[in-house]
């Protein structure tokens, strides 16, 4: 029950949260020609500029974004968002790793910050730092959101100049999508040049916690009848045999 209700809630954040239909990053900004150009295709940008900062506080990787009001929203979960240049709001579950806690204070070698809030963000249900990674690592990788005004204040030679999108017209259907990524792909290479090109679909990011509560589900269906069916039936061998006439399990 927990795992459905976990698992509903998840589909639902795509709608609640505006989650990005992809995104890409290039070397340097784009200039307002070069996005106009990109908008024709049939898209809706969105700046996800970011900057990476190693703590000296546990020695760990803190990717750090401007606060989102448009694109891959931000949930609040315990605390405040930062409202001043020193103030920061992190990941739960990378504070959680990391013994952090509201009010606690962490540091790079170039600042400081004062903890406010734990979130959420809808763009990383799973802390996947690189997307070629086999697995995710919420304890040595995390995200975070400062102000406008905080993030003015990061070194501007350490930004990854990212671009989220969102379709005019959502796909139909999962082909669709897949045609429709690739066609764009090309088309914004004849704009500019590409650094990385992440579609949603591909995203482990966004994707990976959908697919494994969806995956675990099953099992642990299986586990469940497992430990509490009566009616089973012992073999000569001493096996034991059961059947379950469930759609979950067959599937």
């Amino acid at each position: 029950m927990a795992d459905g209700s976990m698992l509903t809630a998840y589909n639902e954040s795509f709608e609640k949260y505006n989650i990005e239909d992809g995104h890409f990053t290039v070397i340097k900004q784009m200039n307002k020609a070069q996005k106009k150009n990109v908008e024709a295709l049939g898209v809706t940008l969105y700046d996800l500029f970011y900057v990476e900062e190693t703590l000296v506080t546990n020695d760990s990787t803190l990717r750090i974004f401007p606060d989102r009001k448009d694109v891959d929203k931000v949930c609040l979960m315990e605390g405040s968002m930062p409202e001043k240049s020193d103030e920061i709001a992190i990941d739960r579950m990378y504070a959680d790793n990391n013994s952090l806690k509201v009010g606690d204070v962490i540091a790079s070698t170039d600042h400081s910050w004062r903890v406010t809030g734990l979130v959420a963000l809808s763009d990383y249900s799973a802390l996947f730092s690189d997307n070629n990674d086999s697995m995710f690592d919420a304890i040595k990788f995390g995200v975070a959101i400062v102000t406008e005004k905080g993030f003015a204040q990061m070194d501007q030679s350490k930004m990854t100049w990212q671009y989220a999108w969102k379709y005019n017209q959502s796909p139909k259907n999962n082909i669709e999508e897949k045609e429709m990524s690739d066609d764009l792909m090309s088309d914004i290479n004849s704009t500019i040049v590409l650094d990385s090109y992440t579609p949603r679909y591909l995203n482990q990011a966004i994707n990976f916690t959908g697919e494994d509560m969806g995956s675990d589900r099953g099992m642990m269906i299986v586990l469940l009848y497992m430990v509490n069916f009566s009616g089973l039936e012992k073999g000569k061998t001493g096996s034991v045999r059961f059947i379950v006439e469930t759609d979950e399990i067959k599937k």
